[in-house]
């Protein structure tokens, strides 16, 4: 079993989470987009990334914020290629052409610290597709303090499709990811027994 992690907007693979999951699980593999880029340029990026690194075996995506949109598409646009993948959604933002509309403008990096400016052009990119009724096994964890996505409508969102898990004291970035790896693993242990 391999686990994939796709990092949140202006972030990248050596974010806090992506660090912490390779601390606590086997096999992580980070995978790495560029949130100045437009999303097709990111999800074929993304996909060759993964197909590069992944063979028949059973895999689980994992992805926060920015990065549980682009699971959930690499997810719809594989499922027919795997036997078994298994989505991890953190925070994740379902509509960027709506959610990602507060950071227009000069941005920064977490990461490197490096300003850019995201653009409209950029944002009219991201294409929305609802991909919660195709078959996949999916968790989401929402932190109900996010002062990023609004976590009641994220929960609403997704409360028929996945198991859901909210945490009252969380915030947009999971502090304390590692209270989360027995229900990441739960996709493993359970779904696919």
């Amino acid at each position: 079993m391999k686990y994939v992690y796709v990092h949140g907007f202006n972030s990248g693979k050596s974010s806090s989470t992506g660090k912490a999951l390779k601390e606590l699980l086997p096999n992580v593999i980070c995978l790495e987009y560029a949130s100045s880029k437009f999303f097709n340029e990111n999800i074929s990026s993304l996909k060759d990334q993964l197909l590069s690194q992944i063979d028949d075996e059973d895999f689980v995506l994992i992805g926060s914020s920015l990065g549980g949109f682009y699971v959930e598409r690499l997810g719809f646009e594989l499922k027919d290629n795997f036997n078994h993948i298994g989505n991890v959604l953190i925070n994740p933002c379902n509509n960027p052409k709506e959610q990602l509309k507060q950071f227009l403008g000069k941005t920064k990096s977490f990461e490197t610290n490096k300003e850019w400016i995201f653009t409209e052009e950029i944002l009219d990119s991201y294409d929305y597709v609802d991909t919660r009724s195709y078959t996949i096994n999916r968790i989401v964890i929402i932190g109900m303090k996010d002062e990023v996505i609004n976590p009641i409508d994220n929960v609403n969102y997704w409360v028929l499709k996945a198991l859901v898990f909210s945490d009252s004291n969380e915030s947009h970035q999971i502090q304390n990811i590692d209270k989360y790896i027995f229900t990441i693993k739960t996709i493993e242990n359970s779904f696919w027994s």
